[in-house]
């Protein structure tokens, strides 16, 4: 095995100039060197191609008509050399012994895909629970964007995301992974290696009930009915009298 693999970082933009900065500062710091920095733009109108040239100007851009954000990531890991691919939105940030721990964790194991442990919504996703995952649909990954490495080897298995699930394309993946029960792991939480989500993006805009919908189907397709029951009939009514007692005890 390689024991300096390349990674592609794969970041779709459309016109982000306004905080791609930061975001790119965290890929150029790196201690991890052999990576390549892939850009798909949709053609954007502001600054965001110049601020990428200048900040990372070995970065690979490719310009195209604005699919969303799936077809870009599946463009960008198309194209991509590397032997890993990790994501990164434009608005997320990575520590910088992020990707030098990732890589060291796939040599030393036997995990295809692993996570960081991501920041997010107030608090660090650090493990994957994959006993949980089989008990009913929530936060059972730790994130994607600023987070997730898998092989592309892998990925190219499994036939990129599926850009039909709008929303949820990245839990249809994980999905996937676990019931081919490829070996995964979020890494351990460190100072220097951890992932920083940006809420209020693109999977922020999705409807509760059609996330729901979304993963049901998935959770069906990938046979796991009985946590479909426990989900509908147990934790999704609790889930939906909690959120109804929150806005009653703030509207007080």
């Amino acid at each position: 095995m390689n024991i300096n693999p390349k990674v592609s970082i794969v970041m779709p933009t459309l016109n982000c100039a306004e905080f791609i900065k930061l975001s790119l500062l965290s890929v150029s710091n790196q201690s991890y060197k052999n990576i390549e920095t892939i850009i798909v733009d949709g053609n954007s109108l502001d600054d965001t191609r110049q601020i990428i040239k200048k900040i990372i100007p070995k970065a690979k851009i490719f310009n195209t008509k604005a699919k969303g954000i799936w077809h870009a990531i599946n463009y960008g890991a198309q194209k991509a050399s590397g032997t890993l691919i990790f994501h990164l939105n434009a608005d997320d940030l990575i520590a910088q012994n992020s990707i030098s721990q990732l890589v060291n964790e796939y040599l030393n194991t036997k995990c295809r895909a692993l996570w960081l442990p991501v920041y997010k919504a107030g608090h660090f996703g650090q493990t994957f629970a994959r006993k949980r995952a089989f008990l009913g649909i929530g936060e059972v990954f730790p994130g994607h964007s600023a987070s997730f490495l898998i092989e592309k080897k892998l990925l190219r298995q499994f036939n990129y995301y599926d850009p039909s699930t709008v929303f949820c394309a990245d839990n249809h993946l994980f999905y996937k992974i676990l019931a081919n029960k490829i070996p995964v792991r979020v890494i351990k939480l460190s100072r220097s290696s951890f992932g920083l989500f940006t809420q209020g993006g693109f999977s922020s805009t999705n409807p509760y009930l059609r996330k729901i919908f979304e993963e049901v189907k998935f959770r069906s397709q990938f046979k796991l009915p009985f946590s479909d029951f426990f989900f509908i009939f147990i934790i999704f009514p609790l889930k939906c009298l909690n959120s109804i007692m929150k806005t009653l005890i703030s509207n007080i």
